[in-house]
């Protein structure tokens, strides 16, 4: 090879020497550069790791606090309604049957004070609890075949009377297929509108109140209702309308003194509405009134169940409990007291225990047809005494309702796990309290009166 040749080779190997050192120099330089890269991306994936553990045991720390929190609101609420119930069962009671038996106009109106006085507390209670489910989720509808003209009946009942006094003109208008039975739920609608008639003469001095009901029946057994209260009252600012329906709320300058009540009823009102699936609107003006609608768009109609010309005949308790012997487990004095006083013109035998021990000797050594059983009880409780009572061959057949001052959805619940045959609420009135111990013992319908919906059975 010759020297030109030689150093051409020289030269070209030492290009590619020189180049495979840059080569091997920019790719140390690029591993560098990816490990420093991949160490800081998997410090940061700890990091991120840390992060969302710590996120999520704080989540779980909140949801666990919310939890309980919840539980604690639940039972302060069961708790206070227990409570509050319990005497109002003694003060409603008391005065209905004192209210049987007294001559004196003046202390029959004292009596019926009280009787309003006890039933707006209640009312209060009832919408607090009502609240309460209903944020938490737990309201359920109770959905039956509905008859709109006795609901009617009812609202004219009790507003007419009222209306008038304030020298204000109260009527109803049904039309549309009103005369179809309606399958709703009957207690949730029936407080809607005992809402908005209610406020509607409260905040009407003058002029009139005026109650519209339609039906308009869609086909394929499927209807709407419309259900709109109308006043000439005070009316509503603008700015108002959708702050009235918040809970706890009033109109803005609003004599408390005057016009009372607490926010609670149109929130709940509205939320009921949505619960149904329906809408609860408002329009209004200042001193011309208002129009609160109420809209339930989709609602089944029972087939064949027309009510025209239908009358409800008036039942009668005499006779229904002839014989029966009925056992009352309560701790309360007063409470077994009240039993009495309501079933005393009953042709009935009243067994007696303030304790859970004693209704279950009591009740094994004579037989009852029925018991009344409160669920909160010294020594042992209500819940303990049924489920010792369903498993025992000699008493498993005995009816038993849970009487007691809990109306919560759990309670029930708990009721029914017992062995109970179905749960009543305290406190209850002399009707309410016959009424379901007929209709449990199979011997009576009068608990299809709306009245008498307190009752729960399963």
């Amino acid at each position: 090879m010759s020297g030109e040749a030689a150093d051409k080779w020289e030269k070209r190997f030492l290009r590619e020497r020189k180049a495979r050192k840059e080569a091997e120099a920019l790719l140390e330089q690029k591993s560098l550069a990816l490990y420093r890269t991949n160490k800081e991306l998997m410090e940061a994936a700890l990091l991120l790791e840390e992060r969302v553990e710590e996120r999520t045991r704080e989540l779980k720390e909140a949801k666990d606090a919310a939890e309980a929190a919840n539980r604690c609101k639940s039972e302060f609420l069961a708790n206070v309604s227990h409570e509050l119930r319990t005497p109002l069962n003694a003060v409603l009671g008391f005065s209905e049957l004192l209210m049987e038996t007294v001559q004196d106009e003046t202390s029959y109106e004292h009596l019926r004070a009280i009787q309003a006085s006890g039933s707006g507390l209640l009312v209060l209670i009832n919408d607090i609890l009502d609240l309460s489910k209903i944020e938490a989720g737990k309201l359920s509808l109770e959905e039956r075949d509905t008859d709109l003209t006795q609901l009617v009946r009812e609202l004219s009942t009790l507003y007419q009377l009222q209306a008038k006094q304030k020298g204000v003109n109260f009527s109803v208008e049904l039309t549309g297929s009103y005369q179809k039975r309606l399958r709703l739920d009957e207690v949730r609608l029936r407080q809607i509108l005992v809402n908005l008639v209610g406020n509607a003469v409260k905040f009407t001095h003058n002029g009139s109140v005026t109650v519209s009901l339609n039906v308009e029946e869609k086909g394929a057994g499927e209807a709407s209702l419309r259900a709109a209260v109308s006043d000439t009252g005070v009316g509503i600012p603008e700015e108002q309308l959708d702050l009235i329906f918040e809970a706890f709320v009033q109109k803005k300058s609003q004599d408390s003194k005057l016009y009372g009540g607490t926010g609670l009823g149109l929130a709940i009102s509205r939320r009921l509405a949505e619960l149904m699936g329906g809408s609860l609107g408002v329009e209004s003006e200042v001193d011309s009134g208002s129009t609160f609608t109420l809209y339930l768009p989709s609602l089944w109609v029972s087939s064949g169940s027309s009510l025209e010309n239908a009358t409800q005949p008036e039942q009668s308790f005499d006779g229904l409990l002839d014989g029966k012997t009925i056992l009352v487990v309560d701790d309360v004095l007063l409470n077994r007291k009240l039993v009495l006083g309501f079933l005393k013109k009953q042709n009935v035998t009243i067994l007696q225990a303030e304790t859970g021990v004693q209704g279950v000797e009591l009740a094994r050594a004579h037989l009852p047809d029925i018991i009344l059983m409160d669920m909160l009880m010294p020594e042992m409780d209500g819940h303990e005494a049924a489920s010792i009572l369903k498993n025992e061959p000699c008493t498993r057949h005995i009816p038993i309702i849970a009487l007691t001052a809990s109306a919560m959805r759990e309670e029930k619940e708990k009721c029914r796990m017992a062995g109970c045959d179905a749960h009543l609420s305290k406190p209850v009135t002399k009707k309410v309290l016959i009424s379901a111990l007929t209709r449990v013992l199979g011997i009576s319908s009068i608990a299809t009166d709306p009245q008498c919906s307190a009752l729960s059975s399963w």
